[in-house]
Protein backbone atom coordinates (compact mmCIF):
# COMPACT_ATOMS: atom_id res chain seq x y z
CA UNK A 1 0.00 0.00 0.00
CA UNK A 2 1.37 3.32 -1.47
CA UNK A 3 0.06 6.66 0.05
CA UNK A 4 1.11 9.99 -1.41
CA UNK A 5 2.33 12.49 0.93
CA UNK A 6 2.22 15.49 -0.95
CA UNK A 7 6.17 17.37 -0.75
CA UNK A 8 7.09 14.32 1.65
CA UNK A 9 6.76 11.98 -1.55
CA UNK A 10 5.04 8.49 -1.17
CA UNK A 11 5.17 6.76 2.04
CA UNK A 12 5.13 2.60 1.50
CA UNK A 13 2.84 0.62 4.10
CA UNK A 14 4.40 -2.82 5.29
CA UNK A 15 2.80 -5.60 4.36
CA UNK A 16 1.93 -6.71 7.60
CA UNK A 17 -0.19 -3.69 8.63
CA UNK A 18 -2.85 -1.53 7.10
CA UNK A 19 -5.04 0.88 8.52
CA UNK A 20 -8.62 -0.22 9.27
CA UNK A 21 -12.33 0.67 7.25
CA UNK A 22 -12.81 3.15 9.63
CA UNK A 23 -9.48 4.61 10.37
CA UNK A 24 -8.93 8.26 9.87
CA UNK A 25 -5.02 7.93 10.45
CA UNK A 26 -3.25 8.63 7.03
CA UNK A 27 -0.05 6.84 7.06
CA UNK A 28 2.85 9.12 6.59
CA UNK A 29 6.92 9.05 7.87
CA UNK A 30 7.15 11.07 11.13
CA UNK A 31 7.70 10.46 14.85
CA UNK A 32 6.81 12.17 17.80
CA UNK A 33 8.28 12.09 21.86
CA UNK A 34 5.89 11.14 24.81
CA UNK A 35 5.80 10.30 28.17
CA UNK A 36 5.04 6.11 29.17
CA UNK A 37 3.17 5.84 32.36
CA UNK A 38 4.02 2.64 34.20
CA UNK A 39 2.70 2.73 37.59
CA UNK A 40 4.55 5.81 39.16
CA UNK A 41 7.27 5.74 36.99
CA UNK A 42 7.04 7.70 33.66
CA UNK A 43 9.47 6.91 31.15
CA UNK A 44 10.34 9.14 27.93
CA UNK A 45 9.61 7.84 24.77
CA UNK A 46 9.68 8.24 20.79
CA UNK A 47 7.20 6.60 18.97
CA UNK A 48 8.18 6.85 14.87
CA UNK A 49 6.42 5.63 11.49
CA UNK A 50 9.24 5.04 8.31
CA UNK A 51 8.40 3.97 5.08
CA UNK A 52 8.54 0.29 4.16
CA UNK A 53 11.91 0.87 1.94
CA UNK A 54 14.14 2.21 5.27
CA UNK A 55 12.07 0.33 7.81
CA UNK A 56 14.57 -1.60 8.57
CA UNK A 57 17.47 0.33 7.56
CA UNK A 58 16.27 3.07 10.29
CA UNK A 59 15.71 0.47 13.05
CA UNK A 60 19.34 -1.18 13.03
CA UNK A 61 20.81 1.91 13.06
CA UNK A 62 18.39 2.93 16.34
CA UNK A 63 20.63 -0.10 17.86
CA UNK A 64 24.13 2.36 17.87
CA UNK A 65 23.43 3.81 21.18
CA UNK A 66 22.97 0.13 23.28
CA UNK A 67 27.17 -0.34 23.13
CA UNK A 68 28.39 -3.89 23.47
CA UNK A 69 25.70 -5.41 24.64
CA UNK A 70 22.08 -6.23 24.85
CA UNK A 71 18.67 -8.33 25.58
CA UNK A 72 16.41 -9.38 22.89
CA UNK A 73 13.25 -10.43 23.04
CA UNK A 74 11.18 -11.77 19.86
CA UNK A 75 7.48 -11.80 19.90
CA UNK A 76 4.78 -13.84 18.03
CA UNK A 77 1.35 -12.71 18.42
CA UNK A 78 -0.72 -14.87 16.35
CA UNK A 79 -3.53 -15.01 18.65
CA UNK A 80 -4.27 -15.15 21.98
CA UNK A 81 -3.68 -19.00 22.40
CA UNK A 82 -0.91 -19.04 20.09
CA UNK A 83 1.10 -16.07 21.40
CA UNK A 84 5.38 -16.58 21.66
CA UNK A 85 7.99 -15.06 23.39
CA UNK A 86 11.73 -16.34 22.88
CA UNK A 87 14.53 -14.02 24.97
CA UNK A 88 18.03 -14.37 24.16
CA UNK A 89 20.49 -12.17 26.85
CA UNK A 90 23.80 -10.50 26.55
CA UNK A 91 23.70 -10.80 22.80
CA UNK A 92 27.03 -8.80 21.29
CA UNK A 93 25.78 -6.26 19.11
CA UNK A 94 27.68 -7.04 16.18
CA UNK A 95 26.46 -10.75 16.04
CA UNK A 96 22.89 -9.81 16.70
CA UNK A 97 22.74 -7.47 13.42
CA UNK A 98 24.59 -10.41 11.47
CA UNK A 99 21.46 -12.42 12.14
CA UNK A 100 19.21 -9.68 12.13
CA UNK A 101 19.71 -8.94 8.19
CA UNK A 102 18.63 -12.53 7.48
CA UNK A 103 15.25 -11.60 9.50
CA UNK A 104 14.03 -8.61 7.38
CA UNK A 105 11.37 -9.66 5.77
CA UNK A 106 10.11 -11.44 8.83
CA UNK A 107 10.33 -8.00 10.60
CA UNK A 108 9.62 -5.63 7.98
CA UNK A 109 6.19 -7.89 6.58
CA UNK A 110 5.04 -10.16 8.25
CA UNK A 111 1.71 -8.59 10.68
CA UNK A 112 2.10 -10.98 13.65
CA UNK A 113 6.11 -10.88 14.62
CA UNK A 114 7.79 -7.97 16.72
CA UNK A 115 11.38 -7.67 17.98
CA UNK A 116 12.31 -5.90 21.21
CA UNK A 117 16.06 -4.71 21.83
CA UNK A 118 16.79 -4.11 25.45
CA UNK A 119 19.55 -2.75 27.76
CA UNK A 120 21.56 -5.50 29.71
CA UNK A 121 20.83 -5.61 33.09
CA UNK A 122 22.39 -3.52 35.19
CA UNK A 123 22.34 -0.51 32.21
CA UNK A 124 19.56 2.66 32.67
CA UNK A 125 16.54 1.22 30.94
CA UNK A 126 16.88 1.47 27.52
CA UNK A 127 14.22 -0.34 24.86
CA UNK A 128 13.86 -0.38 21.04
CA UNK A 129 10.77 -1.81 19.84
CA UNK A 130 9.89 -3.06 16.13
CA UNK A 131 6.76 -3.92 16.81
CA UNK A 132 4.32 -5.95 15.43
CA UNK A 133 2.22 -3.00 14.03
CA UNK A 134 5.89 -1.97 12.15
CA UNK A 135 6.11 0.89 14.18
CA UNK A 136 9.38 1.93 16.03
CA UNK A 137 8.89 3.00 19.84
CA UNK A 138 12.24 3.93 21.90
CA UNK A 139 11.75 4.17 25.48
CA UNK A 140 15.24 5.52 27.49
CA UNK A 141 15.67 8.33 30.02
CA UNK A 142 18.08 9.95 27.44
CA UNK A 143 16.25 9.78 23.89
CA UNK A 144 18.74 12.46 22.38
CA UNK A 145 20.90 9.65 20.21
CA UNK A 146 17.76 8.04 19.61
CA UNK A 147 16.45 11.23 18.11
CA UNK A 148 19.53 12.16 15.98
CA UNK A 149 19.25 8.91 14.54
CA UNK A 150 15.83 9.41 13.28
CA UNK A 151 16.92 13.04 12.24
CA UNK A 152 19.68 11.67 10.61
CA UNK A 153 17.30 9.83 8.32
CA UNK A 154 15.38 13.22 7.91
CA UNK A 155 12.08 11.82 9.94
CA UNK A 156 10.16 14.74 10.46
CA UNK A 157 9.41 15.65 14.34
CA UNK A 158 5.55 15.98 14.61
CA UNK A 159 4.12 16.68 18.37
CA UNK A 160 0.89 15.41 16.38
CA UNK A 161 2.11 12.35 14.80
CA UNK A 162 -0.21 9.82 14.67
CA UNK A 163 0.40 6.08 14.05
CA UNK A 164 -1.65 3.34 12.51
CA UNK A 165 -1.98 0.87 15.65
CA UNK A 166 -3.84 4.06 16.61
CA UNK A 167 -6.79 3.30 15.37
CA UNK A 168 -8.39 0.17 13.83
CA UNK A 169 -6.10 -2.04 12.10
CA UNK A 170 -5.54 -4.93 10.42
CA UNK A 171 -2.31 -7.29 10.63
CA UNK A 172 -1.05 -9.35 7.71
CA UNK A 173 0.65 -12.69 7.94
CA UNK A 174 3.51 -13.77 5.43
CA UNK A 175 2.42 -17.51 4.75
CA UNK A 176 6.07 -18.59 6.39
CA UNK A 177 6.08 -16.37 9.11
CA UNK A 178 5.89 -19.18 11.60
CA UNK A 179 8.83 -20.92 10.07
CA UNK A 180 10.57 -17.86 9.94
CA UNK A 181 10.15 -16.79 13.40
CA UNK A 182 11.30 -20.56 14.42
CA UNK A 183 14.47 -20.00 12.34
CA UNK A 184 15.96 -16.79 13.90
CA UNK A 185 15.09 -18.01 17.27
CA UNK A 186 16.94 -20.98 16.59
CA UNK A 187 19.75 -19.02 15.06
CA UNK A 188 20.21 -16.65 17.81
CA UNK A 189 19.88 -19.14 20.45
CA UNK A 190 17.05 -17.76 21.89
CA UNK A 191 14.71 -19.57 24.83
CA UNK A 192 11.17 -19.16 25.67
CA UNK A 193 10.24 -16.67 28.10
CA UNK A 194 7.50 -18.87 30.44
CA UNK A 195 3.78 -17.92 30.78
CA UNK A 196 3.73 -14.62 29.75
CA UNK A 197 4.05 -12.27 26.55
CA UNK A 198 6.16 -9.20 27.40
CA UNK A 199 4.26 -6.05 27.05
Amino acid sequence: MVVECGDAGAFRLPRGIRPGPQSTVVPQEGYRHGVFKDGGRKVPMLAASVSAERLFEVFTDLLAPFGDTVDVYLQRHAGAENAREMLREGVEVPVLLSHLYGAEELLVDDGATGLVVCASHGKPMTEVHFDDHKALIVYAYNLTPFMEVLDDHRITRDPKHRLVLEEQHIHLEIPEGEDAFDQFACELSMLPVPDKVRK
